[in-house]
């Protein structure tokens, strides 16, 4: 076989590329939080694009694919995606009827994220309080040095 070939081989075998699932440290070391779901999240990963965690990727995996990937019934897989669901590491959206579920996979729980969020809320007050003192302390100043070239 030529090279040619060799890559023609290659970019139609595109199936058996190896593909990953990235599952937060966190959800790993929740003992609250069974085997199977920390396991389903990195199933579910798996059909997510971008590969990051970083921007909330969404998939729309049926429950008949989740259940052949993962050896599990679809009553299983149900229990563990409300699990998952409930202690905040996914969102799942009907779209309809006939449709797959939209599922949103979180890099934090929904607690970690909402104390980020406070967080931050707090960190731009206080950006806000600086600035707004600063403009104080320079009006302060100002009028200073137009008293003292009065005199």
């Amino acid at each position: 076989m030529d090279d040619i070939e060799k890559k023609f081989e290659i970019c139609i075998d595109k199936n058996s590329w190896p593909l990953f699932g990235q599952t937060p440290i966190k959800l790993l070391r929740d003992p609250k939080i069974k085997l199977q779901a920390k396991a389903l999240f990195g199933i579910l990963h798996t059909y997510t694009y971008p590969k990051q965690l970083i921007g909330n990727p969404e998939t729309t995996i049926s429950l008949a694919t989740l259940s052949k990937d993962a050896g599990l019934t679809d009553s299983n897989i149900r229990i563990w995606l409300k699990q998952l669901r409930d202690s905040g590491w996914i969102e799942i959206k009907r779209r309809g009827m006939t449709m797959t579920n939209r599922i949103t996979l979180y890099g934090r729980s929904k607690a970690e994220q909402r104390k980020l969020e406070r967080g931050m809320r707090k960190l731009k007050e206080i950006q806000y309080r600086l600035a707004t003192d600063r403009k104080l302390a320079k009006c302060l100043n100002d009028s200073i040095r137009y008293r003292k070239s009065e005199k």
